[in-house]
């Protein structure tokens, strides 16, 4: 789970001033991307899937989405382990996990052992994100924090850029399997890296023993204490759903839509898919400003809502008559997508600050596991009603999934604005 910033024997150094701070900033950012890229090659990978191992659309699902049921599973007690061991310890041991799976991806024989070997990633780069802002937390003072975090998922980003144009590219000069068996070559000299290069704080290698929350036993009580908050319950409604429209588009359906609707060839639609993520970059980059400026965050969620939702119907309705207009649309869609991290700072500036940390493993793990389900429902819905096994899903069954997509954001929409605004210049 995430950690308050502690208190050092020693004063805290700023990251720019820091060439052991930046060479570790550096490091974890490549660890992090690679854990992007896997999340967001699913779009890719999935036409290259199932023509390699005849999959029907619930399978693709199913396979793409294991890493996020593993990830999201694994929130709470990878932030034990964090806690316990530190950031040094617990992210490169996770991290061989992830190399295994790649060789195993690369190796596999069956859907199965690919399916394995997803979970696998899910396993190695679940503490990514959270063991890396451990270490920030230590490494900068509070006041630099926002930035060296906002610097990191952006430049981590770029694992995203990379799972579109570059990999669909790589996969025609030379094959799918070769490229996750360099991929497992690339990962484990990262997590060598980061067991040499990272340290936990300026002071030495190990954890404040200080730290909050030591025991699953306190981690469990002390997310009951947040569940049992009626104020977060809408924002625990809408959780499943938060990353849905990119993982659903970018990280899995976007792929197969426009090869099988519009007869797009791969490198083509890795142009779009691109265009996507970088949308979706800079989306990220762009709530904070719009939250202040109108100084409201739940209103600026239900434009979100609404827009993603009219977005959703839109392409049910009318993304068949032009690959432009369809484009467009999915597009529209990802820009406004990242409206989860004003639902996460929401949710924490409900409670007090010693919960946040709590706050953000509840919703992730409700968030990041969802994931898991909608791949695969959304998948089971392309299946229903798809006939033609020279495709992944007829025009009827995308349709179903995009007016699905927009009944649920329309629904969030009505849940979250049962919720009270906490403006950004008024929290406290």
């Amino acid at each position: 789970m995430l950690t308050e910033p502690q208190k050092s024997t020693k004063q805290a150094v700023s990251p720019l001033r820091s060439s052991q701070f930046v060479t570790m900033f550096i490091v974890l950012c490549v660890l992090f991307s690679l854990g992007q890229f896997h999340r967001s090659a699913g779009a890719v990978l999935s036409p290259v899937f199932v023509e390699e191992f005849v999959l029907s659309a619930a399978q693709v699902g199913l396979v793409i989405g294991g890493m996020f049921i593993v990830q999201g599973l694994l929130q709470v007690p990878s932030g034990v382990l964090l806690d316990r061991y530190g950031t040094r310890r617990v992210l490169p041991t996770m991290a061989l996990a992830a190399v295994v799976g790649c060789f195993l991806i690369g190796l596999a024989e069956s859907w199965f052992l690919v399916l394995i070997g997803r979970a696998l990633l899910g396993v190695g780069f679940a503490t990514s994100m959270l063991g890396s802002y451990s270490v920030f937390v230590r490494w900068t003072t509070p006041e630099l924090i926002g930035t060296v975090t906002g610097r990191f998922l952006f430049f981590g980003g770029t694992g995203a850029l990379l799972a579109t144009f570059p990999l669909a590219w790589l996969i025609e000069v030379f094959d799918w399997r070769s490229v996750f068996l360099v991929l497992g070559g690339i990962t484990l000299v990262a997590t060598i890296f980061t067991f040499v290069v990272v340290r936990d704080s300026p002071d030495d290698d190990v954890p404040d023993v200080a730290a909050p929350q030591k025991t699953l036993i306190g981690s469990v009580l002390g997310l009951w204490v947040v569940l049992k908050d009626r104020r977060i319950w809408p924002a625990l409604m809408i959780a499943p759903f938060l990353y849905s429209p990119l993982q659903v588009l970018i990280g899995l359906w976007a792929g197969p839509f426009f090869k099988d609707v519009h007869q797009i060839g791969a490198i083509d639609r890795s142009y779009i898919l691109l265009m996507m993520v970088l949308g979706s970059n800079f989306g990220m980059l762009f709530y904070g400003p719009i939250e202040r400026f109108f100084n409201t965050r739940r209103n600026v969620i239900l434009a979100a809502t609404g827009l993603i939702s009219a977005g959703f119907l839109s392409v049910a309705l009318f993304g068949y008559s032009s690959v432009w207009l369809s484009a467009t649309l999915f597009l529209v869609i990802t820009v406004v997508a990242p409206f989860f991290v004003v639902v996460l700072v929401h949710s924490q500036v409900m409670f007090p600050p010693e919960y946040a940390n709590r706050v953000v493993s509840l919703v992730n793990l409700f968030s990041i596991s969802g994931v898991f389900l909608n791949q695969y429902l959304t998948g089971s819905l392309i299946d229903a009603v798809t006939d033609d096994p020279t495709v992944t899903g007829s025009v009827a069954g995308y349709r179903l999934v995009f007016a699905y997509m927009a009944a649920v954001y329309l629904a969030i929409t009505l849940v979250y604005s049962r919720t009270r605004d906490i403006p950004p210049r008024s929290a406290k």
